[in-house]
């Protein structure tokens, strides 16, 4: 649960690179490689239909997995 919502978390950041090929699967296993989580498989059934934007991200690891699933699937310039 406080991965899940983001409860005490670290104020870290890391930067991801997001591929066209990547699944929820792929998503989740690389943030919580990068430590922007630490239930990579949770993160990828939360986030199993959201289609991912690949481009490199910063990310805080005090987002929550809505904020991390939106950020991800935002279009970019």
């Amino acid at each position: 649960v406080n991965d899940v919502y983001a409860f005490v978390k670290n104020g870290e950041t890391a930067t991801v690179t997001v591929t066209e090929a990547m699944s929820a699967r792929d998503v989740g296993r690389l943030l919580d490689d990068s430590g922007v989580i630490r239930h990579g498989r949770v993160f990828s059934l939360y986030a199993k239909d959201v289609h991912f934007t690949p481009g490199e991200y910063v990310l805080s690891a005090e987002l929550d997995y809505e904020d991390l699933a939106e950020a991800l699937s935002q279009e970019r310039d």
